[in-house]
């Protein structure tokens, strides 16, 4: 009996396999692309979400993943990467397609021509469209610092009248225009 209470069905646990299931794409899934090959899934977690903080480096976290039919899902961390890991990785993919480019324009080609020439057996002209889905992120019209305000200024209080530290309300009195008796007017460096 205590091992049925610890079953679960796929996803039963992930929140996110639950909006999944409801026809809904978490906001951390920024682009996709679906191929004969299967889809590919690009992610990015802000600084302060789960996945972000489960690493002790600053920032936000960029993942690339990829499901596959058997077996779990295959998971990249882009940002886990060094700049020179990341240009390498880069360097690897450009030459892998620029070595697949020619012999794949070959294989639709000759594929188109057999159509043409009426042969329809051949498996690569009914393949689906491929489709590569970029969400927008929702962008700030201001900068954070605009939004937020300098970070350098102390908060205005919210009693407008107060003379007890922040910025002081409107007055038409003025300053006091001698010091007090015993104190410096201002707190800069005195000469000696």
């Amino acid at each position: 009996m205590a091992n049925q209470a610890r079953e679960y069905t796929a996803g039963s646990r992930s929140q996110r396999f639950r909006k999944l299931q409801r026809g809904e794409y978490v906001k951390e899934r920024l682009a996709w692309v679906h191929t004969f090959l299967g889809q590919v899934a690009l992610y990015f977690y802000e600084e302060g979400t789960e996945v972000a903080e489960a690493t002790s480096e600053p920032g936000p976290t960029v993942k690339v993943l990829i499901p596959r039919y058997k077996g779990p899902t295959v998971h990249w961390d882009l940002t886990a990467l060094t700049l020179e890991e990341l240009t390498k990785l880069r360097e690897f993919f450009d030459l892998a397609f620029d070595t697949a480019e020619p012999v794949v324009r070959m294989r639709d080609k000759v594929a188109a021509d057999e159509l043409r020439a009426g042969n329809d057996s051949i498996a690569r002209v009914y393949r689906q469209i491929p489709q590569l889905v970029v969400r927008k992120r929702p962008e700030r019209e201001h900068s954070e610092s605009v939004l937020d305000g300098p970070e350098d200024v102390s908060p205005v209080e919210s009693d407008a009248g107060s003379s007890e530290g922040g910025v002081r309300g409107p007055s038409s009195e003025l300053a006091d225009d001698g010091a007090e008796e015993g104190r410096i007017q201002d707190n800069g460096p005195t000469p000696d």
